[in-house]
């Protein structure tokens, strides 16, 4: 049999870790999510089994978090074959909020996870954690009438632009949307390019505000700061 490409090895990894349950919750806001220390207990496994290693991981400031309290990081982390010939560089952006010291450590973990978590496509449901109030709440909305929907309910469950939302957020509904709205985002943000492209993200990114909670929608919003700051020319600075 012949050996597996490098690229056939990634792969590989992808079908052995392709699903993570949210076994984190946050007391606080309320929401559930995958815990740092789960993505690589369940990564590097898989990585020495099909030879691959990390090869390096990297961290490039995108704010400076002793002057609010808050940080924001772009994380890059490098996936390599052992002999160092060919590698992968998957990249993600976290955040962290705190009122010591604690807020790059915050920004780090997040930006590791979601660079790993968006590189090898590792999907995170929502039903494995549902509970009886969850499904209680999901059947009786399933059960309520619906109003025949018009252009503007239309627009709002399927969205427009760089951020689409299935529909309106409610309180009963945001924990199990807030995290992948929000990883979206900011996805989206580090992926933009060019000043005007960022610019239209603007208005999208203010309706989070309402949708999520205030430690995730801050990660956003310094994110989007960070990025203006890069993209705009030197000389318009």
């Amino acid at each position: 049999m012949a050996e597996l490409s490098f690229k056939e090895r990634l792969n590989a990894v992808r079908e052995e870790v392709s699903y993570l349950q949210k076994g984190g919750f946050n007391e606080h806001f309320k929401y559930a999510f995958v815990q740092e220390a789960a993505v690589k207990a369940a990564l590097s496994p898989a990585l020495t089994k099909h030879r691959l290693c990390i090869g390096g991981v990297s961290y490039d400031s995108m704010s400076h978090p002793f002057d609010s309290g808050s940080c924001a990081v772009r994380c890059s982390v490098v996936i390599a074959d052992l002999d160092g010939t060919e590698f992968v560089v998957y990249q993600g952006v976290g955040g962290g909020v705190d009122k010591g010291d604690k807020a790059p450590m915050k920004a780090c973990a997040a930006a590791l996870k979601y660079a790993v978590m968006s590189g090898f496509l590792i999907a995170t449901g929502d039903d494995p954690e549902a509970d009886d109030a969850t499904d209680k709440r999901t059947s009786k909305k399933d059960a309520e009438p619906k109003a025949p929907a018009t252009k503007d309910t239309a627009k709002r469950r399927h969205g427009s632009g760089p951020l689409p939302a299935e529909g309106a957020v409610t309180p009963e509904t945001a924990p199990a949307n807030e995290v992948s709205r929000v990883e979206k985002a900011l996805l989206t943000i580090a992926a933009t390019t060019e000043i005007a492209a960022l610019t239209k993200l603007k208005l999208p990114i203010q309706k989070l505000r309402a949708d999520t909670s205030n430690e995730e929608f801050e990660r956003v919003r310094l994110a989007y700061v960070a990025r203006a700051k890069e993209l705009t020319p030197k000389e318009a600075a």
